[in-house]
């Protein structure tokens, strides 16, 4: 935020301008490309196990009620 405050001119801030030269002489850390790469796989991962519990979720709305019938009607 140091950065953009320094490259921006102004004297408040809803009336800074940013020029392109400005904004891409800015540095911005990057993690490393394993590290990219881990946190890749990591969103892959969360992403599969998001779907597995939805699919999950949606068989126990189907399963539950007709679990609660035959309980209900001594068929269990």
């Amino acid at each position: 935020m140091a950065h953009i405050l320094e490259a921006s001119p102004g004297a408040t801030g809803r009336n800074r301008t940013l020029g392109l030269k400005k904004l891409k002489a800015i540095p911005v850390p990057v993690p490393p490309q394993e590290k990219q790469e881990k946190l890749s796989e990591l969103c892959c991962k969360v992403s599969q196990a998001r779907q597995l519990q939805d699919s999950v979720a949606g068989e126990l709305k189907h399963i539950i009620p007709a679990l609660l019938d035959r309980a209900f009607s001594g068929n269990l």
